[in-house]
């Protein structure tokens, strides 16, 4: 066997089972994560209402907890909010047990590299091609969080998207410790 034969050999398991992995991304939110999330005192929405009386219109949300042992530890994890201010982008942390808001950070062109989303951002378009959909919906993001959670569970994260041609936004919600994703039509709100 030659050399590079040994080494396909060995490297074919591991390649398969990433892409079995990355073809089912709700399989990859951390089990720890959400159940983090279900404790969290302060709710997507919540978090939402405080980043933006700093100034901005929410255009994506997240829960995180990036600690193993986080809320194991009393440690309620953050919402990341990035905001839209007339064509500037800015992403503020909010406390998931005090509401507090961060100071406001430039959107970084490294996204996701420094905070270990690596594989979900690669498959995610930019907050700034996002921010292009802001014109064509009617209804805001705290709009459609409301809707998606009328149908059950509690929303987890929640960005501004394009479905085919249609502009609205994916609400990852938790229901009895399960993951799923509803999509919330931004110019009806249904």
């Amino acid at each position: 066997m030659t050399r590079f034969a040994f080494v396909c050999a060995l490297a074919a398991p591991a390649l398969i089972g990433i892409s079995g992995c990355a073809l089912n991304p709700m399989e990859i939110e951390p089990y720890r994560e959400v159940s983090c999330f279900q404790a969290a005192k302060v709710s997507l929405k919540d978090a939402v209402e405080a980043a933006e009386r700093n100034g901005g219109n929410a255009i994506e949300a997240d829960y995180i907890q990036d600690k193993e042992m986080g809320c194991v530890q009393g440690e309620p994890g953050y919402y990341e909010v990035t905001l839209l201010s007339g064509p500037k982008l800015t992403t503020v942390s909010v406390d998931a047990r005090s509401k507090l808001v961060g100071t406001p950070v430039a959107e970084p062109t490294t996204r996701g590299l420094l905070n270990g989303d690596i594989l979900e951002r690669l498959f995610e378009p930019s907050p700034a091609s996002r921010a292009g959909i802001v014109p064509k919906v009617s209804i805001t993001l705290l709009e459609a969080i409301a809707v998606a959670e009328k149908g059950g569970g509690k929303a987890m994260e929640a960005d501004i998207a394009m479905n085919d041609a249609k502009p609205g936004y994916t609400i990852k919600l938790v229901e009895k410790g399960k993951l799923h994703t509803t999509w919330v039509d931004g110019a009806k709100g249904a």
